[in-house]
């Protein structure tokens, strides 16, 4: 009999009069179903040797993304997606190099019909950040790497922007890459520290505070309309910034 903290509750969502639940647990993972007007079981899905860590509403339904146990090869980024009432309307399965790596999709964000999941594979060369896109029949429509130059980067959090279609991935490296619909890189941008906001309708951002510090005035876009160095820097708060 499991216990009680047993039970890790990951994420949760809401639509279709039901409140949905994904966990893990010793026996795998799992996925329940709740009416959301008088919080009665509705369903119960389990999964061995599967690891969830999100789950989102769809525009039909609900998917899960995690980690599987892959059969003779690596683990496996898993995921799934169901109707309003979580009957299993396909899986799908990722490995990076069909065996040799072992893959984790650890967020996951919906766009219309599509459904993007980023995550991380861990192979011979390291850890490196995957971003994939998968339409609503659950096909492939393409993969990648987070590379800036010829570094790989890992990866930190996933937004989307539904209406354009678009993938925004921040990365441990404080880097923000913009993927557009086919998977172009539309920008990739370091992210220096932030300073709290000055006013106007611009983000002041600058290093650390040491003396003969950068500030940039950053844009919409993700590019710098200009640079300035500044000895020595002024203190505003806990951190270092100058308004330019």
């Amino acid at each position: 009999m499991k216990k009680f903290y047993d039970f890790i509750p990951v994420t949760s969502a809401l639509g279709f009069n039901s409140y949905y639940i994904c966990a893990n647990t010793p026996d795998g993972a799992e996925i329940l179903r709740y009416n959301k007007n008088t919080g009665a079981l509705q369903q119960f899905n389990q999964y061995e040797k599967a690891i969830l860590f999100d789950g989102e509403i769809t525009n039909s339904g609900f998917a899960i993304a995690g980690t599987i146990e892959g059969v003779g090869q690596g683990n496996q980024m898993f995921l799934q997606s169901y109707d309003s009432l979580l009957k299993l309307k396909w899986t799908y399965l990722y490995n990076y190099t069909n065996g040799n790596y072992n893959d984790t999709a650890s967020q996951m964000k919906v766009s219309g019909n599509n459904i993007y999941i980023a995550g991380t594979s861990s192979g011979a060369v390291g850890d490196f950040g995957m971003l994939l896109k998968i339409n609503e029949t659950g096909n492939l429509l393409w993969a990648r790497r987070l590379i800036s130059g010829a570094n790989l980067n890992t990866l930190k959090s996933l937004a989307v922007d539904a209406g354009a279609d678009q993938a925004y991935v921040l990365t441990e490296q404080q880097r923000v890459i913009k993927y557009n619909s086919n998977g172009v890189q539309a920008f990739n941008r370091l992210i220096p520290l932030p300073v709290p906001s000055l006013g106007g309708n611009y983000n002041y951002i600058t290093t650390d505070g040491r003396p003969g510090q950068m500030a940039s005035k950053v844009i919409l876009g993700g590019t710098n309309s200009y640079k300035k160095y500044y000895h020595p820097p002024i203190r505003i708060g806990t951190t270092f910034g100058i308004r330019v």
